[in-house]
C-alpha cells in the first residue's frame, strides 16, 4: 500500500508539475500578448510623436522666417528713423541759423522790420523774383545773357545774388540773371 501511495503521491506531484507549468506556459503567453500589446502603443505613440514633432518644426522655422522678417523691418525702421532725426537736426539747425540771421539782421532791417530768406531762384521766372522782391520789400536788379555753356530754358534765371539762405532786409538789392536766347 505504501507503493501505491506512494505512486499516488508521485503521480499527484507530477500532475500538480504538468499543471504549474502550463500556468507557467499560458501566464507567459498571456504576458506576451500583453508585451506585445504594449510594444505596438508605444510604437504608435512613437508614430503620433514623430509627426506632431514634424509639424511642430515646421511651425517653428515659419515663426524663425518671419522673427528674421520682422528684425529686418525693425532694422529698416531704425535705419528710418535716424535718417529723420537727422533730417530733423539739419532742419533745426537750419531754422535756428535763419533765427540768428534774422536777429543779426533785425536792427538793419530799419523801420519796416521785414527780413526775408532769399530763396533758390534758380530756373524760375521773372515774375517769381519780382514778387519776392516786393515781398522782401527789396530792389530787384535784372540783368540778361545769352551764355553758350549754360543748358536753360529761354527766360528763366540762371544766376542770383544773394544765394538762396541769406537774409533779405528792405530795401537790399536782389540781382538776377536772366538767359536770354537770341532767334
Amino acid at each position: 500500500m505504501t507503493t501505491d501511495r506512494s505512486r499516488l503521491a508521485l503521480a499527484i506531484a507530477a500532475a500538480a508539475v504538468i499543471a504549474l507549468f502550463g500556468w507557467v506556459a499560458v501566464d507567459r503567453n498571456r504576458q506576451s500578448a500583453e508585451v506585445d500589446r504594449l510594444r505596438d502603443k508605444l510604437e504608435a505613440f512613437r508614430g503620433d510623436a514623430s509627426a506632431e514633432i514634424e509639424q511642430l518644426e515646421t511651425v517653428n522655422s515659419a515663426l524663425s522666417e518671419q522673427l528674421d522678417a520682422a528684425l529686418e523691418a525693425s532694422d529698416e525702421l531704425e535705419a528710418n528713423n535716424a535718417a529723420l532725426v537727422e533730417r530733423l537736426d539739419e532742419a533745426t539747425a537750419r531754422a535756428e541759423s535763419a533765427a540768428a540771421i534774422v536777429e543779426q539782421y533785425g536792427e538793419l532791417a530799419g523801420p519796416s522790420g521785414r527780413i526775408e530768406i532769399m530763396p533758390d531762384l534758380l530756373g524760375g521766372t521773372r515774375e517769381e523774383a519780382e514778387a519776392f522782391a516786393e515781398a522782401a520789400g527789396a530792389i530787384l536788379v535784372v540783368s540778361t545773357s545769352e551764355p553758350t555753356n549754360v543748358i536753360a530754358r529761354p527766360d528763366t534765371i540762371i544766376e542770383q545774388i544773394p544765394s538762396p539762405g541769406t537774409a533779405v532786409v528792405a530795401g537790399a538789392a536782389i540781382w538776377i540773371d536772366i538767359f536770354v536766347q537770341s532767334d
